[in-house]
C-alpha cells in the first residue's frame, strides 16, 4: 500500500517531507492535510509528460548572490537539474511542483558533490507523484561562471534512480520509474531519507523507508563508481536521520515519532552497519523525562571533529540540541539547550532568547562552534556563534535570504573555506567563505590548582617477586616523545604514535585428533575455573590500574621499556578488556596436564599449542610458553593481550582469555577447524592433522578470503582506536573455519608482532617511523620495512598484496630460485608478468594462475573479477609505500568485484 493513500504514519511521512520542501505554503508548514479518498483519487488524472520534443527545460537560475560580500566573498553555480514535466517548476494555485535537492555529501578528500534529488508535485497539499535520483558533481569541471568545459550548467553523473524497497542489493537504476501514490499502487519504493560518505569516498551510506509501511528501515551502500548497492534492514522502523561519526566507523540514527531515540552501530568500510552490530541507544527522550524534545534532525555534518558534540534540531519545537554521545547511559550529560525560545519568529540575539520558524538543515564547522542552520520558511541563512563545543550559542545571526534555501554543506579545500546551498529549485551554490570571519572557541580555562595534601598516600608494600611500580615509573620530567618523521611527498596516512610488541606463531594446522579428545574431556569436565581480570593473584596493579608482568631468566625484573619512537617512555603493562582470566589448573584440567596427545600443530616462538574444551562446550586453543619468561616472551604475552583483549571484528581472531600464574603465561583462543591458509595452499595432504588430503581451495573460497583478510585489516588500520599494524601478514596467520564456498569463514591471527598507535587528531603527522627492532617474515616483508626499517600501515599493504598472489598463484611466498642457488620471492618472480598484464590482458592473468583454478576463472563471470584482482595485487606490492592503495579503499574495490562477479559477500563473516 502507498503511504500517501494509507492512513497513519504513512502518510505523516509524506506530511514531513512537504512540510520540509514547500516554504511558500503556510498551511503545509503547520499541518498535513488529510489523505484523499478513493473517490478523490479517481477525479484526478495523472500527469504524463509531453512528447520530448515539446519539454522545454528550466532555464538554470542565477544560484545565490551573497549580499553579505564580507562574510561570503563569491559564489557560483555548481550544479543545477533542469525541471521538466511531469515536474514542472511551479506554484500555480493548488498545485506545487518541485525538483529539490534534498540531500547533499561533500566529499572531503576530492572535488565531489553528491546530490539526493526529489522531484515532486502535490496538489491541495497532498503527493501527487514523486521521483528519486542521486548525482555526482566534479566541481574541478565548473568554472568560476558556473559553467563546465562544456559550457553549460553541470548536471553532473547519474549515479542511480532509486529502487523498489524490497531490492536493496544490486546494480544501478537507470530506469526514471515516477511512482503515483493511491490506491492503485503497490510498488514500495526505497525513500531516501539522508547520506553520508564512506572514509575512502567509495561508497555513499545511505537511508531509507518504504513508501508503504511496516517494514524496517534499511541501510545500504551504495557505490560512487558505479550506483550498485547492497543494503542491510535496521532493527528498527521510520529511522529518518543519518550521520556518521568524524571517523566513518560508526552510524548514528534517529527515530522519527516519540519516544526519540539516538542509536548507534559499528559499521563496514562500505557504510552499512556490520553483520551483527549491536544497535544501542544513546538517548532517549521520553515524555517524562524533563525535556520537550519530540524531534531530532541532524545530518552528515552534524558532529564537532572530536566526536564530543552531535547536534540535532527539534524541528517540531523550533530549538537546537547537543549532546556529547561518547558518555555512557548511566553517566550521560543533560543535553545542551543551543539556541531557540521554542517561540516561533525570526529573532535574532543570544542562544536562548533566539527564534526560529521553520528548522530544516544545519552545518557544523569542525570545531564545533560555529553552526550555521537553514530557517527554510522565510530562506534564511542563521549563524550560531558557540564558545565551546555542546555548549548555549552567544549569538544568533541572520546572514543572508534565498527563496528556496534547503540544505547547507561545509568543504574545505587547502586553507579555503565554502559553503554548499541546496535550494528547492534544483541548483547548488558554492559560497566562499571568509574564515578569519568564523568565531574562535574560547581558549579552554586553565586547570585548577590541586588540593593540599595532608598525608600522602603511602607506598604499596614491596614484593620480592616484583619491581615496585614507583622505581619503575618514568620521571616527570622526561620529555614528550618526538613526532613521527614525514615522509616528503606523502599521502594521506595514518596518524600514529607506535607502542611496539613482539613475535608469535599462533594456531599452527589445528588437528582432528581433536574429536577423540573432545569425547574425552567432555565427559570428564567438571571444573571450570574462570576469573575476573580483577582477581588476578600474581599480578600487581598500580595506580593506573595496570598489570604490570615481570620477567624472568635473562632480563629480570624488567616491567618496562622505550617505545619505538625514541625518546619517550610508557608503560609495557596487561591492559586486559573484556576477557577472562582462566586458572592454570583449570587449563591444565581440560588438556589433561597439557598431554602431548592434545598438541596440534608444531611449536612456535612462544611456545606450544593445545586443543581443549571448557565448560560451555567451545572449543579452545590454548598457546603455552615455554622456558622462563624472557623479555622477549613477556613482550609477546603483552601484545597479544593487549591487542586483541581492544580489537573486535568478525575477521581478527578472538582472544578469549589468558592466563597469567608465576611464571607460566597462557593465552586462550577459539578452535579453529579448517587449518592455516598456508597449510590449505601448500600442504594440503597435512593441513588438517587427521583427515584426508583437502580438496584445493575454490576461486570463490580464495576471493572471499581474501576479501575478508583486507576487511580485518582494514578495522586495525582506521577502525580500531588507537589503530593498529599487524607487522606478521602472511598466510600462515589466516585461519579457516570449517565453511565453504561463499560461507567460508577465516580471521587473522598472530598478534604478536602487532603495533599499537594513538591517532594525534588534527595533525598531519605521517605513520611513518623507523624501527630498529626488525621482525617478521622473508617474502612478506615490505622493501621499506626490510631495508630501511620504516614503520606503516603500507607493510600490511604490501603482505597483503602477497596473499592475493600466493591464492591465485599457488605458489608460496618464497621458493628456490630457479638456479637452484639462492631464493625468489613470489614478488620477484610476479612483477614481470603483472606488468605484461597491463598490455596483454587477460591471457597473460590465465597463464600465471594457479593450474587448479584455471576452468573456473574462464568464464565470463569471473575472468575480470580475477584480472581486477591480479592488478590490485600488483597496486599493493609497488616499491613506492605511498603509491600502494589504503587497506579500505582495497576492501571497497575487492566487494565491488565480488558483487560483479555474483558471489554473495553477505555471506562472507563481518
Amino acid at each position: 500500500m502507498a503511504c500517501s493513500s494509507a492512513s497513519g504514519q504513512g502518510g505523516t511521512t509524506y506530511a514531513l517531507r512537504l512540510a520540509l520542501d514547500t516554504p511558500f505554503r503556510e498551511t503545509a508548514v503547520q499541518s498535513a492535510a488529510p489523505p484523499l479518498s478513493a473517490a478523490g483519487w479517481a477525479s484526478i488524472p495523472p500527469l504524463s509528460a509531453p512528447a520530448p520534443s515539446a519539454l522545454e527545460p528550466t532555464p538554470p537560475p542565477s544560484g545565490l548572490i551573497p549580499r553579505n560580500s564580507t562574510l561570503f566573498p563569491s559564489s557560483r553555480l555548481v550544479w543545477f537539474r533542469a525541471a521538466a514535466p511531469p515536474f514542472p517548476q511551479t506554484s500555480a494555485g493548488k498545485l506545487i511542483c518541485r525538483s529539490t535537492v534534498y540531500d547533499l555529501v561533500v566529499a572531503p578528500q576530492s572535488a565531489a558533490l553528491y546530490v539526493l534529488l526529489w522531484e515532486f508535485c502535490s496538489l491541495e497539499d497532498e503527493l501527487s507523484h514523486q521521483r528519486q535520483s542521486f548525482w555526482k558533481a566534479d566541481l574541478a569541471e565548473v568554472s568560476d561562471d558556473g559553467s563546465t568545459t562544456r559550457g553549460n550548467v553541470s548536471e553532473g553523473q547519474l549515479l542511480s534512480y532509486w529502487w523498489p524497497f524490497g531490492a536493496g542489493n544490486g546494480s544501478a537504476v537507470d530506469t526514471p520509474f515516477i511512482q503515483y501514490p493511491g490506491p492503485n499502487d503497490t510498488v514500495s519504493m526505497a525513500d531516501v531519507w539522508a547520506m553520508d560518505i564512506t572514509r575512502a569516498e567509495d561508497s555513499l551510506s545511505v537511508l531509507s523507508n518504504p513508501t508503504g509501511r511496516g517494514v524496517y528501515s534499511h541501510i545500504s551502500a551504495l557505490s560512487t563508481y558505479n550506483g550498485s548497492r547492497t543494503s542491510i534492514a535496521l532493527p528498527v522502523s521510520d529511522v529518518r536521520s543519518l550521520t556518521l561519526n568524524p571517523n566513518k566507523t560508526r552510524a548514528y540514527v534517529a527515530l522519527a515519532f516519540p519516544p526519540i531515540s539516538i542509536m548507534t552501530a559499528s559499521v563496514e568500510w562500505t557504510g552499512i552497519p556490520m553483520d551483527g552490530a549491536e544497535w544501542t541507544d544513546v538517548r532517549r527522550f521520553t515524555p517524562d523525562g524533563g525535556l520537550d524534545i519530540i524531534n531530532a534532525n541532524f545530518n552528515s555534518q552534524s558532529f564537532s571533529s572530536d566526536e564530543r558534540c552531535l547536534y540535532f534540531l527539534d524541528s517540531k519545537n523550533l530549538r537546537v540540541w547537543g549532546i556529547d554521545p561518547l558518555t555512557s547511559a548511566g553517566t550521560a550529560t543533560t543535553p545542551v539547550l543551543i539556541a531557540g525560545s521554542g517561540s516561533r519568529g525570526v529573532l535574532d540575539g543570544d542562544g536562548l532568547t533566539s527564534s526560529f520558524n521553520n528548522l530544516t538543515n544545519m552545518a557544523v564547522t569542525p570545531d564545533g562552534c560555529n553552526i550555521f542552520v537553514t530557517d527554510v520558511f522565510y530562506g534564511s541563512l542563521r549563524w550560531l556563534q558557540l564558545d565551546s563545543p555542546c555548549s548555549a550559542a552567544r549569538r544568533v545571526l541572520t546572514v543572508e535570504r534565498y527563496p528556496g534555501l534547503r540544505l547547507i554543506r561545509f568543504r574545505q579545500s587547502g586553507r579555503d573555506l565554502y559553503l554548499y546551498v541546496g535550494s528547492s529549485d534544483g541548483s547548488v551554490t558554492e559560497l566562499k567563505l571568509n574564515a578569519s570571519q568564523l568565531h574562535s572557541c574560547a581558549p579552554a580555562a586553565p586547570p585548577p590548582p590541586p588540593p593540599p595534601r595532608s598525608n600522602p598516600s603511602p607506598a604499596p608494600p614491596a614484593d620480592s617477586n616484583f619491581p615496585s611500580p614507583d622505581s619503575s615509573l618514568p620521571s616527570s620530567a622526561s620529555s614528550p616523545s618526538p613526532a613521527s618523521p614525514t615522509k616528503p611527498g606523502g599521502t594521506r596516512s595514518l596518524p600514529v604514535a607506535l607502542i611496539v610488541a613482539l613475535p608469535l606463531s599462533i594456531l599452527a594446522v589445528l588437528g582432528a585428533a581433536a574429536c577423540a579428545s573432545f569425547l574425552i574431556i567432555h565427559k570428564k569436565r567438571r571444573h571450570g575455573g574462570v576469573k575476573k581480570a580483577q582477581q588476578m593473584p600474581n599480578l600487581r596493579t598500580n595506580s593506573t590500574g595496570v598489570y604490570t608482568v615481570p620477567t624472568t631468566g635473562s632480563s629480570p625484573g624488567v616491567a618496562w621499556g622505550k617505545d619505538e619512537l625514541g625518546g619517550g617512555e610508557r608503560q609495557e603493562g596487561l591492559h586486559p578488556l573484556q576477557v577472562k582470566q582462566f586458572s592454570f589448573a583449570a587449563l591444565s584440567y581440560c588438556t589433561q596436564n597439557f598431554s602431548e596427545s592434545y598438541r596440534i600443530g608444531p611449536g612456535g616462538a612462544f611456545g606450544n599449542v593445545y586443543w581443549g574444551s571448557m565448560e560451555d562446550g567451545k572449543a579452545l586453543a590454548m598457546k603455552v610458553m615455554t622456558g622462563d619468561l624472557t623479555e622477549g616472551k613477556r613482550k609477546m604475552f603483552l601484545a597479544e593481550v593487549n591487542t586483541l583483549s581492544r580489537v573486535h571484528h568478525a575477521n581478527l581472531i578472538q582472544l578469549v582469555g589468558f592466563c597469567h600464574e608465576g611464571n607460566r603465561s597462557i593465552l586462550v583462543y577459539p578452535y579453529f577447524p579448517g587449518g592455516s591458509l598456508f597449510a590449505r595452499l601448500h600442504e594440503r595432504d597435512r593441513a588438517v592433522p587427521g583427515k584426508a588430503s583437502m580438496p584445493p581451495l575454490t576461486l570463490v573460497e580464495r576471493m572471499c578470503i581474501a576479501f575478508q583478510i583486507a576487511k580485518g585489516l582494514a578495522y586495525l588500520h582506521e577502525g580500531a582506536d588507537p589503530p593498529v599494524i599487524h607487522r606478521d601478514i602472511k598466510s600462515s596467520n589466516v585461519l579457516l573455519g570449517d565453511g565453504s564456498g561463499e560461507k567460508l569463514h577465516v580471521v587473522v591471527a598472530d598478534f604478536g608482532l602487532a603495533t599499537i598507535g594513538e591517532r594525534v587528531f588534527g595533525t598531519e603527522r605521517e605513520s611513518v617511523v623507523k624501527t630498529s627492532h626488525m621482525a617478521g617474515t622473508f617474502g612478506y616483508m615490505a622493501p621499506e620495512y626490510m631495508m630501511g626499517g620504516i614503520l606503516s600501515e603500507k607493510n600490511d599493504v604490501y603482505a597483503l598484496g602477497i596473499i592475493l598472489l600466493e591464492l591465485l598463484t599457488g605458489r608460496k611466498a618464497v621458493a628456490k630460485a630457479p638456479s637452484g642457488v639462492g631464493w625468489e620471492t613470489l614478488s620477484d618472480w610476479a612483477k614481470p608478468m603483472l606488468k605484461k598484464l597491463h598490455v596483454v590482458g587477460d591471457e597473460m592473468g590465465y597463464q600465471i594462475l594457479d593450474p587448479c583454478l584455471r576452468d573456473q576463472a574462464a568464464g565470463f563471470r569471473f575472468s575480470r573479477m580475477v584480472r581486477e584482482t591480479l592488478l590490485l595485487a600488483s597496486e599493493c606490492i609497488r616499491e613506492d609505500d605511498q603509491a600502494r592503495p589504503p587497506m579500505y579503499g582495497l576492501v571497497d574495490k575487492m566487494g565491488n568485484l565480488l558483487n560483479e562477479a555474483q558471489i554473495d559477500v553477505r555471506q562472507t563473516k563481518h
